[in-house]
């Protein structure tokens, strides 16, 4: 079977952004303070993804569910005010 030079290509990006994409994860989930409930999650879910065809759309959805949850601030804190007349 021959495969067509843009198509090698194209793979080649895909593939190249893939593992970028996989790296800058592992980088952010070293750099997270992440419940260790959460990290399982997250790897679990790094692991499903790096498996999963490009094409597929519940791979889209494993993305998008990786960066939100590497992007909340689990290490951020705010004291909570439980006055209710203040919040009224």
């Amino acid at each position: 079977m021959k495969i067509s030079r843009s198509r090698c290509r194209a793979v080649c990006r895909r593939s190249s952004v893939r593992f970028f994409l996989l790296n800058a994860w592992e980088e952010k989930l070293e750099k997270v303070a992440l419940p260790e409930s959460v990290q399982e999650k997250v790897v679990k879910e790094m692991k499903r993804y790096r498996k999963m065809p490009q094409s597929s759309a519940e791979s889209g959805v494993i993305r998008s569910y990786i960066d939100w949850i590497l992007d909340l601030p689990w290490d951020k804190k705010t004291e909570e005010q439980l006055d209710l007349s203040a919040a009224q």
